[in-house]
């Protein structure tokens, strides 16, 4: 996983998510006030929830829970659009963990083969990863719009194997979500 693993989710995402929010909402605050709470973000702290369906969600599970919210809105093209730009949006706030580098250092010294299975964009993973330098580390990057689905569904582990020739029950899948 990206988000929780490698990057603190809620230093890069929560400042992210608010200029969505403020874009989406165009100064209507009690529509701003909607979105964030149907998506699990306060505004008060500014801070997700930790059952936000930002947190262990696709940017499709997001869009679903708006589209009631922002009818009368091409919810395809919108969120086409933020695919596009939510990766740059992000590099602002971009925050990984202290102890990354040495962590992947350790995993690359035990000869371990990573890749990155993100319910993010792939752009955006990737973008994120070219700015901290570690796009190289990583074989494969897979996201909910790769082809093989979102997590916690099994076809980001199994498109990870397909691209390695690797076999499932030579791959461990980390994160920080429950599932």
């Amino acid at each position: 996983d990206k988000d929780g693993t490698l990057i603190d989710f809620q230093a890069t995402w929560a400042p992210t998510f608010l200029t969505i929010l403020e874009e989406l909402s165009a100064g209507d605050a009690p529509l701003m006030a909607r979105l964030g709470e149907t998506c699990g973000y306060d505004l008060a702290t500014r801070r997700f929830h930790p059952d936000s369906i930002v947190v262990a969600g696709s940017n499709d599970d997001i869009a679903a829970a708006w589209a009631g919210l922002l009818q009368g809105r091409d919810i395809d093209a919108l969120f086409a659009d933020l695919n596009a730009r939510v990766g740059d949006m992000s590099l602002p706030h971009l925050t990984p963990f202290p102890d990354l580098l040495p962590v992947l250092d350790a995993l690359s010294d035990l000869g371990l083969r990573l890749g990155i299975a993100t319910n993010d964009g792939e752009e955006s993973a990737r973008t994120q990863l070219a700015t901290l330098g570690l796009d190289a580390r990583f074989e494969t990057v897979i996201g909910f719009d790769s082809g093989h689905g979102a997590k916690p569904a099994p076809g980001m582990v199994l498109g990870f194997c397909e691209a390695l020739g690797l076999s499932p029950a030579e791959v461990v899948m980390v994160g920080d979500s429950l599932h």
